[in-house]
């Protein structure tokens, strides 16, 4: 709680004032609150304790734990600090925070470094919408999209709803024909030990 981070950081030793070590306190003690959702704690920590660090990886851990209310305090107040278009989607995505990934999508683009994880993330989950989106608005190749949909599990062939796989695989995602045939094979034969005969045909 605040009140005890207050507690401690009033009686902190001579040899944990270092600089080094005060901001490694910092981001570590941030991303444990924002896995918690005390957003006062997350503000007191940024405005009071240290008020100029960069804080590396709270904004991932509140998207992961579905946190939208830190999110939106951080973009708004803290965005020359925090990183946004990152892989925070992704977290957000996997663990079904609905609500914080369609906020994500609104404000905020991700970086290219993160495409290919977050289009993987996307697949796995089985979010026809965002990786149309992503497809369209960055040309992706979603070579690596079919393979993650399978691993993940979280796709049409176990349901017997083809939607998802028709789409993945379709031109839009632009896969490479390897491995395009290699999902095409893994496909079916999920979908007709399931016995859903409509997504072999």
């Amino acid at each position: 709680s605040l009140r005890w981070v207050k507690f401690v950081a009033a009686r902190e030793l001579p040899k944990t004032q270092d600089q080094f070590y005060k901001r490694w306190l910092l981001n570590r003690t941030a991303e444990l609150v924002a896995s918690r959702g005390d957003l006062p704690t997350l503000q007191w920590l940024m405005e009071i304790y240290l008020p100029l660090e960069r804080v590396d990886n709270v904004v991932e851990v509140a998207a992961d734990f579905g946190q939208l209310d830190m999110l939106q305090w951080l973009y708004e107040y803290q965005s020359e600090r925090v990183h946004f278009g990152g892989c925070e989607m992704c977290g957000a995505l996997e663990d079904k925070h609905e609500h914080v990934y369609n906020w994500l999508w609104e404000h905020t683009v991700p970086v290219a470094n993160y495409h290919d994880k977050i289009l993987c993330s996307v697949a796995k989950v089985g979010n026809m919408n965002v990786l149309e989106w992503l497809c369209d608005a960055y040309n992706l190749d979603a070579s690596h999209a079919l393979q993650s949909a399978i691993n993940g599990c979280n796709w049409s062939a176990f349901p017997g709803s083809c939607r998802f796989i028709k789409d993945l695989a379709s031109s839009k995602a632009k896969p490479s024909d390897t491995m395009h045939s290699a999902a095409e094979y893994t496909a079916m034969d999920m979908a007709a030990a399931s016995g859903y005969l409509n997504v072999v045909t």
